[in-house]
């Protein structure tokens, strides 16, 4: 999973952690070991970000 800019690749954000990290341009996709619902926060300020599983 990425994170991009206004529906366009050229500004895209990826990371190497899960379920929190630091995004970085062009990073890798973040590999989300787990199906389900996710509460997602990215923080551009300081380029992280935390998934947080949502009970089904």
């Amino acid at each position: 999973m990425k994170f991009r800019c206004r529906d366009s690749w050229t500004i895209n954000w990826g990371g190497d952690t899960f379920p929190e990290g630091k995004g970085y341009q062009d990073g890798p996709d973040i590999e989300i070991p787990e199906d389900g619902n996710y509460h997602i926060t990215l923080n551009l300020t300081d380029k992280t970000y935390q998934f947080e599983k949502l009970n089904d």
